[in-house]
């Protein structure tokens, strides 16, 4: 269950509010997704913001942390002094970290299930389902200074990701209906732990078409199929 400092914690008095927020909500996360766009956060006694401390204490204490930083245009109204403070942030997070970016909403959502999911897979132990995607020929680029850049390419590519900290061995992708797109790799590879590969493909696939795959690969010993719906 989300869990949020303006409507989980019990108003206290007696220490500083951020030790009261770390004490009651903090303490207690399995999980902690630190969302940053314009500002940084009021100071607190241990860090130049409340959400630092906050990333700085479930760092240590060795909690998983997924800190994104929105691309978006900040609002008419951003404070310069605040804006400034959380580029040098992000700056600082570039040795320590891999960080997410994100555009809109809809964009993050799609991207929590999958934190979810790998976070979940450290705690039980049990391999997670490698994730494909469909690429299509004109795809977008997010740059690492917010920008992005479009590039085409002759076919669609499909993105193979491996949730889990083993290496996924013999990866096989058929592509198996429709009939006219038939497809597969031409040899077995292999995806790294939390790796992502792009196999490129001739296919040419039209908007709205629906692909079926069938992918196969081996994975602490384990042989696994399964069947995919991509669009």
């Amino acid at each position: 269950m989300p869990l949020t400092f303006d409507n989980d914690v019990v108003p206290l008095t007696g220490q500083h509010p951020q030790a009261i927020i770390n004490d009651q909500i903090l303490k207690n996360a399995d999980i902690v997704i630190a969302i940053l766009w314009s500002r940084l956060g009021t100071p607190t006694p241990n860090a130049s913001s409340g959400t630092v401390e906050e990333i700085a204490t479930a760092t240590y204490s060795g909690k998983p942390v997924h800190l994104f930083f929105c691309s978006a245009s900040p609002p008419a109204s951003v404070d310069p002094e605040q804006l400034a403070a959380l580029h040098e942030y992000e700056s600082d997070m570039q040795s320590t970290s891999l960080y997410g970016r994100f555009a809109t909403p809809a964009d993050l959502a799609a991207k929590i299930p999958s934190l979810i999911e790998y976070d979940l897979s450290k705690i039980s132990g049990a391999a997670l389902d490698i994730e494909v995607r469909l690429l299509p020929q004109w795809r977008t680029h997010n740059m690492s200074d917010g920008s992005s850049r479009t590039t085409w390419h002759e076919g669609a590519g499909i993105e193979v990701f491996n949730p889990n900290s083993d290496v996924a061995e013999s990866v096989e992708v058929e592509v198996v209906a429709p009939e006219e797109l038939r497809w597969s790799t031409d040899i077995p590879i292999t995806v790294d732990g939390f790796g992502l590969t792009t196999l490129e493909t001739p296919l040419q696939v039209s908007d709205g078409v629906v692909l079926r795959l069938r992918v196969s690969w081996r994975i602490a010993g384990e042989h696994k199929v399964r069947k995919f719906v991509v669009k």
